[in-house]
């Protein structure tokens, strides 16, 4: 073996090594935050049901909760520790944003939680599921209508919007803290759902 392949394989483990880092580290940091928002809503004196603790990763719905009518609220967590404040949804164009999976419960809000621009503090998004999947779907499409700077398409993937950074004539999925103002800290939306 020469030491071109020896290098080859090294970089190759190595990848491989950072795409299970990075992989552990969105699972803590998704877990993080379900913990953070179930603790949230406790000490707003709503009992909580975190259906991930009977189940990892429970499709489309993370927490359970009721509200003062009476309602049941199932609520899915998107968190990030990114710096941009990216929140990533998984699937194409044709895919749900919420509510992918047809079994179990469909997600009623969605409670986006981002460390602060300067990293100090955490800030809370609550927002209606179908304001969720509206926005991510739109600026999904945008993006999609215009081609890479060599002029190819581009490859119809992961969706995402960021809180911070400003948007650009190809780009509309930026600067969410702004658009999404009415939302932050807005426990309110629970009582309204």
């Amino acid at each position: 073996m020469n030491d071109t392949n020896v290098t080859l394989d090294h970089e190759i483990e190595s990848s491989r090594a950072t795409r299970r880092a990075l992989a552990a580290k969105c699972k803590r940091t998704g877990r993080f935050g379900e913990l953070e928002i179930a603790k949230k809503l406790r000490e707003m004196g709503y009992g909580v049901v975190d259906l991930n603790d009977k189940r990892k990763n429970h499709p489309n719905v993370d927490l359970r909760t009721v509200n003062k009518s009476g309602k049941i609220l199932n609520i899915s967590v998107k968190s990030t520790s990114h710096v941009r404040g990216t929140i990533k949804f998984s699937g194409t164009s044709k895919d749900p944003v919420c509510n992918k999976s047809n079994n179990g419960p469909k997600a009623d809000v969605v409670v986006l939680l981002m460390p602060s621009k300067d990293e100090k503090s955490l800030r809370y998004f609550i927002v209606p599921v179908d304001v969720v999947e509206r926005a991510v779907r739109e600026s999904h499409e945008f993006w999609l209508s215009h081609k890479k700077m060599n002029g190819e398409p581009r490859k119809d993937s992961v969706r995402m919007i960021c809180f911070y950074g400003e948007d650009t004539p190809t780009i509309i999925c930026n600067n969410f803290a702004e658009k999404w103002k009415e939302y932050e800290d807005n426990w309110g939306i629970l009582e309204e759902c």
